[in-house]
C-alpha cells in the first residue's frame, strides 16, 4: 500500500464583518465583566439624579472614569493584538490582526487601531466614520491608518 503524503495550506483571506463583529461584541462583553465592572456602582449612583446636577457636580469625576476606562479598553485591545495578534473575541472566531505582508503588527499600528475607543472629541467622530469605512471599504478608518486588517486563516489539505 502506498503511502500519500498530503499538504496543509493555509488561505489568508480578509475576516467577514459579521464575525469581526461578533469578535468585538465578545470582547465588549468580557470588558463589561472584568474591567467596568468595579465603575458601576459609582455610576448607579449617578443615574438617579439629574442629568444637568449630574455633569455640573460631578463633571471631574465622568471626565477621570471616561478616560480610564477608555485607556483600559486600549490597553487591552492594543496590548493583546500586539502580543499574540488576537484578542479572545478574536480568538473566539479565529481572526487575527495582520500588518503589510501578513506580518505581526507594530505597538504603534495596534494603538493607532484602537484610537476609535477615545470617548472625547475629535476622536468621537470616529466612531461615525469607522463604520461607514468598514461597510463601504471593507476596512476601518483606523485599520487604514495603521495600515493593518483583520483576517481570518482557513486550513485546507492539498
Amino acid at each position: 500500500m502506498k503511502s500519500i503524503k498530503y499538504r496543509e495550506r493555509v488561505l489568508i483571506q480578509d475576516a467577514p464583518i459579521a464575525k469581526r463583529c461578533l469578535a468585538f461584541l465578545a470582547d465588549l462583553m468580557i470588558i463589561d465583566f472584568l474591567i467596568l465592572w468595579p465603575f458601576k456602582e459609582s455610576w448607579q449612583k449617578l443615574v438617579g439624579l439629574d442629568p444637568a446636577a449630574i455633569v455640573a457636580a460631578n463633571e471631574s469625576f465622568i471626565n477621570i472614569s471616561l478616560a480610564m476606562i477608555a485607556a483600559i479598553m486600549i490597553a487591552y485591545f492594543a496590548v493583546l493584538e500586539w502580543l499574540v495578534g488576537q484578542t479572545p473575541g478574536k480568538i473566539l472566531f479565529k481572526l487575527f490582526v495582520v500588518s503589510e505582508g501578513n506580518k505581526k503588527p507594530a505597538l504603534w499600528q495596534c494603538l493607532a487601531r484602537s484610537i476609535v475607543l477615545i470617548p472625547f472629541f475629535p476622536f468621537v467622530i470616529l466612531w461615525i466614520v469607522d463604520p461607514l469605512f468598514m461597510i463601504t471599504r471593507k476596512q476601518r478608518f483606523c485599520e487604514m491608518l495603521s495600515r493593518t486588517r483583520v483576517v481570518e486563516a482557513r486550513h485546507g489539505v492539498v
